[in-house]
């Protein structure tokens, strides 16, 4: 399948989506499964200590799936 044969998605603001604008970056153990950082509360941290949820999208403080930009 081809990448031109995919209708585009974009995003409420006309921006083409990206999955890699929701997703935070982690290391992955042998099995490709993500690492994810533990803050000593129960909550999941990227490498760069933003939250996530169990499957690695970014969320904010209510579990709601955010941008990089914090939309």
């Amino acid at each position: 399948m081809n990448d031109d044969d995919l209708h585009k998605l974009f995003n409420y603001n006309g921006k083409r989506f990206d999955i890699k604008d929701v997703m935070g970056q982690f290391d992955k153990d042998q099995l490709g499964n993500i690492i994810t950082q533990n803050n000593g509360s129960g909550k999941l941290l990227d490498n760069l200590g933003r939250a996530v949820n169990e499957k690695g999208y970014l969320i904010d403080e209510q579990g709601n799936i955010i941008d990089t930009n914090q939309r």
